[in-house]
C-alpha cells in the first residue's frame, strides 16, 4: 500500500503535466502584448545534433513562418548548449576508442573530467574538433 508521500510523488507530475497542457491550449487572445510586427523571441536549448537537429530546425523554421508570424513569436535556435544535468548525472560514459582519437589529435587532458568546468571545456573542444572533420558548417557532435 502506498503511503501519502508515494501518492504525492506520483500525482504531482501528472497534475503538472495536465495544467501545462491546459495552459498551453487556452486561447487567451493577445493578453500578453504580442505584436506581429515586433515578435517576441524565444530561445530553445536542446542537445540535438545530426539528423535530429536538422529536423528540429525545419520544424522551428516552419513554426516561425506560420504560427509564430501570426502570433508574434519567433524561436531562436542558433547555438548548441548542453547543460549536463539529468537524473543520472553521476554516470558519465565515454567511448574509449573515440576519446583516444580525439585526445591524440587535440591533446585533450583526461583530468578535465574531474570538474564540471573541465567537462564543459572538453565538450566545446570536442564539438569544434568533430565539426572540423567535415565541410558542413556547425555539424559538430555532442560530447555526451
Amino acid at each position: 500500500m502506498l503511503n501519502k508521500r508515494g501518492i504525492t510523488i506520483k500525482i504531482v507530475p501528472v497534475l503538472t503535466l495536465c495544467f501545462s497542457i491546459l495552459g498551453c491550449s487556452l486561447n487567451l487572445g493577445n493578453k500578453y502584448g504580442l505584436d506581429k510586427e515586433n515578435p517576441t523571441a524565444v530561445e530553445i536549448w536542446h542537445y540535438y545534433n545530426g539528423v535530429q537537429k536538422i529536423e528540429f530546425d525545419k520544424m522551428v523554421e516552419e513554426f516561425n513562418k506560420t504560427v509564430g508570424k501570426k502570433e508574434g513569436k519567433i524561436t531562436n535556435n542558433d547555438k548548441l548548449t548542453i547543460f549536463p544535468i539529468a537524473k543520472s548525472t553521476e554516470v558519465l560514459m565515454v567511448n574509449k576508442t573515440a576519446w583516444d582519437m580525439f585526445a591524440k589529435e587535440t591533446n585533450a587532458d583526461i583530468n578535465k573530467f574531474c570538474t564540471w568546468e573541465g567537462i564543459a571545456e572538453l565538450a566545446k573542444q570536442y564539438y569544434e574538433w568533430s565539426d572540423s572533420k567535415t565541410e558542413i558548417k556547425d555539424d559538430g557532435k555532442a560530447f555526451f
